[in-house]
């Protein structure tokens, strides 16, 4: 069951009221899917959305720095991700240079279900991207209700003002260090 914690608005400190209609979730683990029930709380006042890993406003969502310590992260009314299986999506990822393709049918052959691809990509990139940079805010397209979090990744890496002629100018004696190249989705971009 997930529940909000908060108490009170974060925005007015005003009271919260609790809906007691349940949303029904999938929970995504690396046992497989599991079904559980969802509440949240409301401001009168301000009108924010409390959720156990966010909130929402309108079509901002911000999702909380410590839900990523917790075992599970409600990514949205209806779907939530356990946190190890997203630490083993993002080593397999980020050191293995699966893609989320394959991941995805990967999970779904094990677990004899259809898996979306743009299911796991959101999840990896929302998590990694609160990993990163604690609480995180991401605008939900109005068209689709979809989260837009290719343009959360932009606003992020916009925001590290890394100067990228450093890494590409520099010289050093380790083989290969001279070819600049990023890897995205196990696939290697010379750049």
């Amino acid at each position: 069951m997930f529940l909000p914690t908060e108490l009170e608005c974060t925005e007015c400190h005003g009271a919260l009221d609790t809906d007691y209609r349940p949303s029904f979730v999938k929970v995504y683990t690396s046992e497989g899917v599991r079904n559980a029930t969802s509440f949240h709380k409301k401001c009168k006042q301000c009108c924010i959305q409390y959720y156990e890993s966010y909130s929402c406003k309108g079509s901002t969502v911000t999702y909380t720095e410590g839900c990523v310590q917790d075992k599970y992260i409600l990514m949205s009314s209806k779907t939530a991700f356990e946190t190890l299986y997203l630490r083993t999506i993002s080593d397999l990822i980020e050191v293995a240079a699966v893609t989320f393709t394959s991941a995805a049918e990967s999970y779904g052959v094990t677990h004899n279900m259809t898996f979306e691809k743009q299911r796991l990509e959101d999840a990896y990139f929302i998590y990694r991207l609160i990993q990163s940079s604690g609480n995180l805010v991401i605008t939900r397209n109005p068209t689709s209700c979809r989260l837009d979090v290719e343009q959360a990744c932009k606003e992020y890496l916009d925001g590290l003002h890394i100067n990228s002629n450093e890494f590409i100018d520099h010289s050093c004696s380790v083989n290969g260090c001279a070819q600049g190249f990023v890897v995205a989705d196990g696939i290697e971009k010379v750049s």
